[in-house]
């Protein structure tokens, strides 16, 4: 601090020195945006919402460096714009694009010429023979026959086909930078295709009449193998057709069955007749009555009906008429015999019983007729059983004979096959159709297709936005200054800290203890004594210019408003020479002064100051902070009832401000926001905490508006950017209210 008289016509008092900003340091300029609204939320009590995002990396954060670094977006923009342009006009040229249209046939005429399933061409399917499309022999004829002279890959990537859906129908494109080139190219092409279609048909049918020919010269060979073992098996059993001797056979043995049945039928019968026979023979007596002479007429007539009976019975049953009627007539004859009586029996005349001698007679022809129905059965069971063996031989014999046939018919049946599929095949070698047809060839097209200047420009319009972007957030993660107050509480691990806007006035003004500065900084103040009372407290910061003297003053000034009594105590003591200044600390540690006649107030009620004294620019002024002078005026201090506030040199220009820093053990860090870097801090914290030094608050300074919690850059933007006043660096020592 600097002993000045303050001049300020708010502040007309002549008595209270001012205040000088340390060497260095630049006051802040006034911003016109700076209001109530946007201060109304610069102190943070509690970390954001998103806390466990690192400061660098929260969404708020580099939202914000975007739109700050909007002019290096837009720049970035421009380039790939204006390369993109320059691109789509000079490299970019108009193509034209001629299609002639393809149609695929499927009416295929299929060739039979042996009567089974007919030859088909061999078919592949669409993508196999648009593959045969940019083949390099196809696009080499098609380069030949339009007479152009560029690369077979400029060629492939100008030919485009498309299918139409559920369409046999293709159209080939070509696109090239001549219309009537284009058009001769792709009607050539449409030739080519088709031809080299045809050709891959014609082809394929000749390898399979060559395949065919030499499958049935194989077959031809295993058919005559199949005859000689046919004819070999025929000559060895005498057997020219065994189906048809089966046959033979079997109607034989039906036959021989049957005159077997039959004569055993026979023979039964005949046993049957030879059985009564003997039964007949039995029952005749040897000789015979052979007349019984009557002397009365009915007697005589009942005797020849008697004879006559037996006859017939003899001849027939008894329920033969002739039988039943002699029957009749001799039961009436006796009857009649028996009512009126015979006088005299009759007279016999016996002889041999010819009956019974024709029944021996009859049984002998009948042994005679069995005898040779026996044999005749015998013989024909012998020939039914010989049939029967001859049956089984041929039978065992048929199933070689059919598995040899079969196999010669199988060959035959192959050999014809193939015989027809060769023929078939060699025909549709000569005439194969192609599968596609041209349904309108191609004219030189009127206008040129579009030449993708717009989507060049479009992609670089995306590219210029999309890079800018990234760009911007790759400078805002790697940029190595503190820019807002939540980085530097994050370095600090502090819950306590205070951004502050650029401003035109840093200092408060005891008269107007309710604006925004002041409530900032009384809230500030009040977090501080809540966290942890102290009775004294260092200001620093990692290097100069960063606003110690503003906050040592305003903490000050906040502490003697609340009516807490303040001591600030300037201890930048290694700037240079102050011709203007009064006695001070320098004086006091060295007991050049007493420091009740260095203390001075100012116009704060209740704030008092000790400047930095008369400095000599020497190495004892330099040291002055860790001398036992300066620990025994602090001890001094300590017992005071004011509270004591240090505003200590930069820790890269002292070594003495960490030595003294470690003896108060309280500090309140500074830092300039875009101004101090992010490793200085963190190397001045772990000094601090290597010493045990309590970080209890941080203070950022000159935060511009889009960089506040509160701030709305991209609604500021819709409502026009404010201009925002350089620092003047000219009125560094004025003095400030």
């Amino acid at each position: 601090m600097s002993e000045k008289p303050l001049n300020s016509p708010e502040h007309p008092s002549q008595n209270a020195p001012a205040w000088t900003p340390a060497h260095g340091e630049t006051a802040p300029t006034a911003n016109e945006g700076f209001n109530s609204a946007e201060l109304a939320k610069l102190l943070r009590d509690e970390p954001e919402a998103s806390r466990g995002i690192p400061a660098k990396l929260s969404p708020n954060r580099l939202i914000k460096g975007v739109w700050i670094r909007r002019k290096v977006v837009a720049l970035t923009f421009l380039g790939f714009l204006f390369t993109s342009l320059a691109v789509a006009l000079t490299l970019v040229t108009p193509k034209w694009d001629a299609i002639t249209t393809l149609i695929m046939r499927q009416d295929v005429e299929e060739l039979s010429v042996g009567g089974g399933r007919p030859y088909q061409p061999p078919e592949y399917n669409l993508a196999t023979m648009l593959d045969t499309l940019k083949l390099p022999s196809s696009l080499q004829q098609t380069l030949d026959m339009s007479g152009v002279d560029t690369k077979l890959t400029t060629l492939a990537v100008a030919i485009d086909v498309s299918i139409a859906k559920n369409s046999n129908v293709l159209n080939l494109k070509v696109t090239w930078d001549d219309p009537r080139v284009a058009a001769t190219i792709v009607n050539n092409l449409a030739q080519v295709f088709i031809q080299k279609t045809r050709q891959i048909r014609s082809e394929q049918a000749q390898e399979d009449f060559d395949r065919y020919s030499s499958q049935l010269a194989d077959a031809r060979e295993r058919v005559k193998e199949a005859d000689t073992r046919v004819l070999a098996f025929q000559q060895e059993f005498h057997i020219s057709n065994i189906e048809e001797e089966i046959k033979a056979r079997l109607i034989d043995l039906s036959r021989l069955q049957a005159e077997h049945a039959t004569q055993l039928s026979e023979i039964d019968a005949l046993k049957i007749v030879k059985k009564e026979l003997l039964v007949a023979i039995e029952q005749e007596p040897d000789t015979l009555v052979f007349s019984q002479l009557f002397r009365n007429p009915l007697g005589r007539k009942l005797e020849e009906y008697r004879l006559e009976l037996e006859q017939a019975r003899s001849r027939y049953t008894e329920s033969n008429p002739k039988v039943m009627k002699l029957q009749r007539e001799v039961d009436a004859l006796e009857k009649v015999i028996k009512e009126h009586g015979i006088d005299s029996a009759p007279e016999d005349t016996v002889s041999a019983n010819q009956l019974r001698l024709d029944m021996r007679l009859m049984l002998h022809d009948l042994n005679d007729r069995l005898g040779l129905a026996e044999g005749t059965g015998a013989g024909l069971a012998r020939s039914i059983a010989e049939m029967d063996e001859k049956l089984s031989y041929l039978n065992a014999r048929e199933k070689e004979f059919m598995v040899l046939t079969a196999e010669r018919d199988a060959a035959r049946q192959l050999e014809n096959s193939l015989a027809a599929k060769a023929q078939e095949a060699r025909v549709a070698a000569t005439t194969s159709e192609p599968p596609f047809g041209v349904v309108e060839t191609a004219r030189p097209p009127d206008r040129p297709s579009s030449s993708g200047r717009r989507l060049l420009v479009m992609v670089g319009i995306i590219l210029g936005i999309g890079s800018g972007i990234f760009l911007a957030l790759v400078l805002e993660v790697a940029d190595p200054k503190i820019r807002e107050r939540r980085e530097l509480a994050e370095l600090a691990e502090v819950e306590i800290s205070l951004e502050l806007p650029i401003t035109g006035h840093p200092l408060i003004d005891e008269n107007q203890p309710s604006s925004n500065m002041a409530r900032a900084y009384r809230r500030f103040v009040n977090n501080l004594l809540n966290h942890e009372d102290f009775s004294s407290i260092v200001i620093i910061s990692p290097r100069s210019n960063q606003g110690r003297s503003v906050v040592a003053y305003n903490l000050g000034a906040t502490l003697a408003i609340k009516s807490q009594p303040c001591l600030i105590v300037d201890g930048d003591v290694g700037r240079e020479k102050d011709h203007t200044a009064a006695p001070g600390l320098v004086d006091v540690v060295y007991q050049r002064s007493k420091l009740a006649d260095c203390v001075q107030d100012t116009k704060v009620h209740e704030l008092r100051m000790l400047s930095k004294g008369l400095l000599t620019n020497s190495r004892r002024d330099i040291l002055c902070l860790g001398s036992q002078g300066m620990r025994s005026l602090h001890e001094q201090l300590v017992l005071a009832p004011e509270k004591t506030i240090y505003e200590l040199p930069p820790v890269d220009e002292d070594e003495t401000a960490l030595e003294f820093a470690a003896i108060v053990g309280k500090a309140v860090i500074v830092a300039r926001s875009g101004e101090t870097r992010r490793k200085e801090t963190e190397d001045m914290l772990a000094l601090l905490k290597s010493r045990n030094v309590k970080i209890l608050g941080a203070v950022i300074v000159d935060v511009p508006e889009e960089r506040l919690e509160d701030g709305r850059p991209l609604a500021a933007a819709l409502k026009g950017l404010r201009s925002r006043k350089s620092v003047d660096t000219s009125q560094q020592d004025n003095d400030l209210a």
